[in-house]
């Protein structure tokens, strides 16, 4: 439902906007080398204005991994629009690569937070994410016993795609630097086409729902 409250709008719209500059600096500094400062600047607003809209650095930091987090769940939902197995791993690939591709800041927020064990976030904050992992491994455990896939670790399945597609977003630099052209840029559009087909057939051959 649109918003008809012109005040309102302005709001969320300079919410975002500071959200946005706060996650790139996040992404770069991490959370205890960001500044307001620096958050201020990468805006280009005043730093009064980004405590008018959130009271300190935490709240702002809160702020944004909550984003970050709706966004990881939101590229889960994909596993749910086929139900048949071989689909269900295409899609949660093909939107977590996708992720990668558009909200790479977004990864590499997610990325420190989980390397300093969750620092400075709700002691909730996976709990979300953690319904949703038990949730879909049974799902794939129902397959097992249906014997549409070979005995494994649901878990292991899920953690291991997390990494290869988040790992396209945290360690780019390092994947352009380790090409052929050692490129400074990160990769072209169709290389990274190449990579998430690479990646599909990789998880589908190795669980066996795909033969060579």
């Amino acid at each position: 439902m649109p918003l008809r409250n012109p005040k309102e709008q302005i709001r969320r719209a300079n919410e975002a906007h500071i959200l946005q500059a706060a996650e790139q600096v996040f992404a770069q500094y991490g959370y205890r080398g960001a500044t307001m400062d620096g958050i201020a600047e990468a805006a280009g607003v005043p730093k009064a204005n980004v405590h008018y809209y959130f009271a300190n650095k935490k709240r702002l930091y809160q702020r944004v991994m909550a984003g970050v987090f709706d966004a990881v769940i939101e590229a889960c939902a994909a596993f749910d629009r086929n139900p048949e197995p071989a689909e269900a791993l295409r899609d949660f690939v093909v939107s977590h690569m996708e992720l990668a591709r558009n909200r790479p800041d977004a990864l590499r927020v997610w990325g420190m937070a989980v390397a300093s064990r969750g620092q400075d976030l709700p002691d909730d904050v996976m709990e979300p994410l953690k319904a949703w992992l038990a949730d879909h491994c049974q799902k794939i455990e129902g397959w097992i016993t249906a014997a549409k896939m070979p005995m494994l670790d649901p878990a292991i399945l899920f953690h291991m795609i997390w990494a290869s597609t988040h790992y396209h977003a945290t360690h780019d630099w390092q994947i352009s630097k380790l090409s052929p052209e050692a490129s400074e840029t990160p990769m072209s559009d169709r290389a990274f086409i190449e990579a998430t087909e690479d990646l599909v057939q990789l998880v589908l051959r190795g669980t066996g729902l795909q033969r060579l």
